[in-house]
């Protein structure tokens, strides 16, 4: 871990101690933290560790194939699909900060929307890719309806759980995940 990365780090871990607002503001200044530590640390360990094990896959889509990124965040996956040669990523978010940190990064097939209403038509989509966004939906079966609804037939869904209760923490909550998971519960 570089020393600008231990910086920003302690940075955002003091930020988040020294907020005092209510809950809604504080994730909102979470929220924009988070982005700029995808937009300036694209390189970081949880961000490549991500996308390398997705890059594993890419060899079982062609590059027109029509890939979802749910949860996309601030576009840090739909940027490197599209510079492996994915020619039909779309990403959606139902935050309007993460949608709009994709369009200053120049990302502009994004959409917002929720994981469990994503407006798709049906069947239309080759591969799902959800990361760390299964965690914060409160209805996992409303939103798994919705996600073989939109998926071809035979479709992949790719999906990044954090694992283990056991390891719940602050960090869960302030993230607003719902549960962590384990792999006998899929």
């Amino acid at each position: 871990m570089c020393n600008k990365e231990i910086k920003f780090g302690l940075f955002l871990e003091k930020a988040m101690e020294s907020y005092s607002f209510k809950k809604v503001i504080m994730q909102k200044k979470y929220e924009r933290l988070y982005h700029a530590l995808e937009r300036n640390q694209m390189h970081q360990w949880w961000f490549t560790s991500h996308y390398h094990a997705l890059s594993m896959l890419f060899h079982l889509f062609p590059k027109d194939a029509h890939l979802v990124e749910l949860g996309c965040s601030g576009g840090n996956i739909l940027a490197r699909l599209q510079s492996a040669g994915f020619t039909n990523v779309l990403g959606i978010d139902k935050s309007p900060h993460a949608i709009a940190a994709c369009k200053e990064r120049g990302l502009i097939n994004v959409k917002e929307a929720s994981a469990e209403t994503t407006g798709l038509s049906s069947k239309s989509i080759r591969a799902i890719i959800a990361i760390d966004l299964f965690e914060h939906i409160p209805d996992e079966a409303a939103a798994l309806q919705e996600w073989r609804r939109i998926l071809e037939p035979n479709g992949f869904l790719i999906l990044f759980v954090p694992a283990f209760m056991l390891l719940w923490s602050n960090h869960d909550v302030e993230n607003e995940h719902v549960r962590r998971y384990r792999k006998k519960e899929f």
